[in-house]
Order: structure tokens, then C-alpha cells, then sequence
């Protein structure tokens, strides 16, 4: 107790006519207030509002002053959690639905919607299963990422099956997608992906065919001696923006 607050209570304790000890208690128990307004009255003094603010003011000036508060711990936890804010390698895939302008044509606006809708749900849930992450949406097409290779591969295998389904193809959609997949350390900013990588997986998912699965030659490298997957060369190109010819493979994915 500092010595301005000692004074002040034992000023308060002439007052009331009771020792510093039942101050403190008075004041703990926040009862202070109302014992000095009755205490005046006794003594002749009414109760104002002037005289009541004076009361509380002192009572104030005697309460222990607190600690200011010690800064908040910034929670990283959500941050650590997120696979768009970590700093990790991850396989960078581009999806891309081929002809859906003459889609859209063909069927007409609230068809092709509907169709739209039913690959979009076919990609997010293959993507969700696989333990991948929807980068973004970008009209007829994702980007997303997994964690590994073989996550990567197999999402694509099963959205690629499913949307061949019979209960699917027989809506007269005739849909077909394709992608491109490769490792990364992508720059992550305001929860998207950039850098060359992401460049590179757009570039080899163009020059897919629909119903291709294209990678870049170091998910070949990761993958190609496990024998869980078919890969297939599918030459060197040049593609646009990435230096040197890039060597490519396809996934055979129809047996």
C-alpha cells in the first residue's frame, strides 16, 4: 500500500470512526461508498449529487491500483494450422474443365450450371478426402494443394473416375477435365499462391488433353519406382514463361 492510499484510508477511518482494517474491508467489498454518504448525512451534510460524485472519487483514489495488463500472447496456433500461411513443399495442382463455353452453349445457362455445380462438388470432396487444400476457384477450374505426392495423384484418379461415372456422363454434359500437377515452395500471400512453381503447374495442366493428368518430372521422381502408378513420357516441351524444355509424364489412370 502506497503512502498516499495509508493516508487516505486512515482519513476515512476518522470519519467513520473505525480503524484502517474495516476501510480496506469496507472498500473490498465495495461498500465504502454508501458507509461515507450515511456517515456525512449523520453529520448534518445531505446527500447531493455533487456530494455523492466527490464520495466516489475518493473511494477511487483509494482502491490499489491495478497492474496494466500484460500484453496479449499473439496465437499462432490457427496460423501453424493453416497449409496456406506454413512455409512447406506441397504439390501444386491445376484443374481445368476442356469446352465449357461450348458447354455452356450447348445446354444453356441454368443446365450447365447445374453441371458446373455437381464437378465442383466432385472436386472438393476428392480434394477434402485426400487431405488437399482449395486454393481458389476459378470459374471452370481449381488450384489446389496436397501434401504429397501420392495424395495428389490419387485425388486427381478418383475426380477423374467419378465424373466418368454413368450417373454423371449420362446427363449429356459430356464433361471432361484435365490437369497438371508439381512440386513447390509457392510464396504465400492473402491465402493465395505464387511463384514459379504455381506457374508451372498451370503451364503443364495446358497442355493436358482432357481426361490428362500431366507432371512435371520430379513428381514422376517421387512416384514413378513406387509402382502404385503408371507413368508414362509424354515428351519435352517448351512452355511459356519456365525456361528449357520440361519433361512430362501422364498418368494412365483407365484400368
Amino acid at each position: 500500500m502506497i503512502a498516499d492510499q495509508a493516508e487516505g484510508i486512515a482519513k476515512v477511518a476518522k470519519i467513520l470512526g473505525v480503524d484502517g482494517n474495516e476501510v480496506v474491508v469496507l472498500l473490498n467489498e465495495g461498500r465504502l461508498a454508501g458507509a461515507l454518504v450515511t456517515a456525512l448525512r449523520n453529520r448534518g451534510t445531505r446527500p447531493t449529487p455533487a456530494v455523492k460524485n466527490s464520495v466516489e472519487k475518493l473511494v477511487k483514489q483509494l482502491e490499489p491500483k491495478k497492474e496494466p495488463p500484460a500484453p496479449a500472447e499473439v496465437n499462432f496456433g490457427s496460423l501453424a494450422d493453416d497449409p496456406l500461411t506454413r512455409e512447406m513443399t506441397v504439390i501444386i495442382m491445376f484443374t481445368d474443365i476442356v469446352g465449357s463455353t461450348a458447354m455452356n452453349q450447348r445446354l444453356g445457362d441454368r443446365e450447365a450450371r447445374d453441371v458446373m455445380r455437381t464437378h465442383d462438388d466432385v472436386i472438393r470432396k476428392h480434394t477434402s478426402l485426400h487431405g488437399g487444400i482449395e486454393v481458389k476457384s476459378m470459374g471452370d477450374g481449381f488450384m489446389l494443394t496436397f501434401p504429397s505426392a501420392r495424395r495428389a495423384v490419387s485425388a486427381g484418379i478418383a475426380m477423374l473416375k467419378e465424373l466418368e461415372l454413368p450417373e454423371f456422363s449420362s446427363s449429356g454434359a459430356d464433361i471432361s477435365i484435365r490437369m497438371g500437377l508439381t512440386v513447390g515452395e509457392p510464396i504465400r500471400e492473402q491465402q493465395d499462391l505464387f511463384g514459379i512453381s504455381v506457374v508451372l503447374a498451370s503451364r503443364i495442366g495446358a497442355m493436358a488433353k482432357g481426361g490428362q493428368i500431366l507432371t512435371s518430372q520430379i513428381v514422376h521422381a517421387l512416384l514413378g519406382n513406387t509402382g502404385e502408378f503408371t507413368f508414362v513420357p509424354a515428351g519435352e516441351h517448351a512452355l511459356k514463361g519456365i525456361s528449357g524444355l520440361q519433361k512430362l509424364y501422364e498418368i494412365e489412370w483407365r484400368n
